[in-house]
């Protein structure tokens, strides 16, 4: 299902490449290092493409990036987002992690300039069809 969602959004990306699907292994290490649960949705669009080379981050690029984000001194904590996703400029997409750490499927984007949090999506499948609408 997200593979060929994900195939759709990026039809017209010259570096769009889906990766393999990312291991039972690879998915408990982002949940384990980044101390969250992944979202179910999240955890089945990694178990069909781990990554696609201009959106969706892989397993090891989700790691990389929220590890290093949330070291950043100059912005307001970050530590309040699971990012899976980027948009080429900087910006990354998230969901939201609450005081108690468990995430909804609220998706924010990050600004990187302005240090902004907006409001994009509730889910994957409205994030998917609201970047190919180009609305975000």
């Amino acid at each position: 299902m997200w593979k060929l969602k994900i195939l759709d959004l990026n039809k017209d990306s010259p570096f769009a490449k889906l990766n393999p699907p990312a291991t039972e292994t690879q998915i408990y290490k982002v949940s384990s290092t980044l101390k969250v649960e992944i979202p179910d949705e999240l955890e089945s669009l990694l178990k069909e493409v781990n990554g696609d080379g201009t959106t969706f981050l892989s397993t090891e690029q989700i790691i990389r990036d929220n590890l290093f984000l949330r070291e950043l001194e100059d912005f307001m904590p970050l530590d309040v987002f699971l990012f899976f996703a980027e948009n080429g400029c900087g910006d990354y997409f998230g969901y939201s992690i609450r005081k108690n750490g468990e995430i909804d499927n609220n998706i924010f984007m990050w600004d990187h300039e302005s240090d902004s949090r907006k409001w994009v999506a509730q889910g994957l499948d409205q994030f998917i069809e609201r970047r190919k609408s180009e609305e975000i």
